[in-house]
């Protein structure tokens, strides 16, 4: 007799990086885009943070220089995790995304631009 799969919720972190040619309304646009996709996969969104424009460790692209989004989410089905990266490699204006599962006891920290300087200086 076969086993019953169960269902475990698991977490995910994606941060991907938007060319810096792209404007405000198509970067709101790809956003809206990007929801969508993980809501396809049967995902929740629990928390976005939005770094703004960043400098990359290297040149992609030939640029060096993007918006950083990273999106928390939930998920039941690991099965559609496959589809969902491959729809991210699909968007246009998109130069990176990295979908990573993280612990269910994982503490969010918000990302203080202020804060990380004053770290770098030290």
């Amino acid at each position: 007799m076969p086993k019953k799969p169960t269902t475990v919720e698991r977490r995910y972190e994606m941060m991907f990086i938007i060319q810096p040619s792209a404007t405000e309304n198509t970067r709101t646009k790809l956003l809206d885009e990007v929801r969508g996709f993980i809501k396809e996969a049967g995902g929740t969104i629990f928390h976005e943070d939005d770094w703004g424009l960043r400098d990359l460790a290297y040149t992609i692209k030939k640029v060096d220089t993007g918006y950083y989004n990273i999106f928390y989410f939930n998920d039941t089905d690991t099965t559609k995790m496959q589809e969902l990266d491959e729809n991210m490699r699909l968007v246009p204006n998109m130069l990176r995304h990295l979908i990573t599962s993280i612990p269910l006891d994982h503490e969010l920290v918000q990302y203080n631009e202020d804060e990380a300087d004053a770290a770098d200086k030290k």
